[in-house]
């Protein structure tokens, strides 16, 4: 992105929020544009991070659509972090327009390298959510590990939030849902309108259905 148009997308909010949430040296670089439909919903200072040695202008952005089935003035993106919650940032990110993003008071949520969201995908974490390099997810996804509500069996919770890890170099398709407890290995695929609440190991595969399975072995993919 050229630097007249990272300074087009700089707006009064994001240039404070940077001074707000990140060490002198990191927020010079003014790193993360909110756009202005990014409704702030809870935040503290430290709840948000960037672990990179590089930082630069306009590497994490959020609520920006650069696709024309998204119109990011009419979809707004919700962004929480409760206090003790964690949002890390490993490098590059964008993340579209309608996106939700809500860490509990003992979550966690990761985003490595080069992450990108099309948009209207919601990240809701109460436990850890963990996504590698290179990760590409479509629209109209839910990565969630709680259930929110507890069900009790003889007197024991028997649905705790669990971990969700999305390893380097996969794509998410639209509509999709991942669960507590899922782990889609590297280099591998999730299919449009797919379930995936389980741990899989199995790289370079295309896992799709509900649930999801590895339905096609030995694949790469590329944009």
């Amino acid at each position: 992105m050229g630097i007249l148009k990272k300074i087009s997308k700089l707006n009064i909010r994001s240039l404070i929020l940077n001074f707000y949430l990140f060490p002198l040296n990191q927020a010079v670089h003014l790193p993360l544009l909110l756009s202005k439909s990014v409704k702030l919903a809870d935040f503290y200072r430290g709840g948000v991070q960037i672990n990179c040695k590089k930082i630069v202008p306009a590497m994490i952005q959020i609520g920006y659509s650069d696709v024309g089935t998204i119109d990011a003035r009419a979809n707004c993106s919700v962004l929480q972090i409760s206090k003790g919650g964690r949002l890390l940032f490993n490098g590059r990110t964008h993340i579209g327009a309608g996106c939700n993003i809500s860490v509990g008071s003992e979550g966690y949520l990761s985003f490595g390298k080069n992450m990108r969201c099309t948009g209207n995908t919601s990240f809701i974490s109460h436990a850890k959510i963990s996504f590698e390099d290179d990760c590409l997810v479509s629209w109209n996804c839910t990565f969630m590990d709680t259930d929110f509500h507890r069900i009790i069996k003889n007197g024991m919770v028997i649905n705790m939030p669990s971990e969700i890890v999305i390893h380097h170099n996969s794509w998410i398709g639209c509509n999709c849902i991942v669960l507590k407890g899922a782990e889609l290995p590297s280099d591998s695929v999730l299919g449009a309108g797919s379930l995936l609440n389980k741990h899989f190991s199995e790289e370079n595969c295309i896992y799709a259905g509900s649930p999801a399975k590895p339905i096609v072995r030995n694949i790469e993919w590329k944009e």
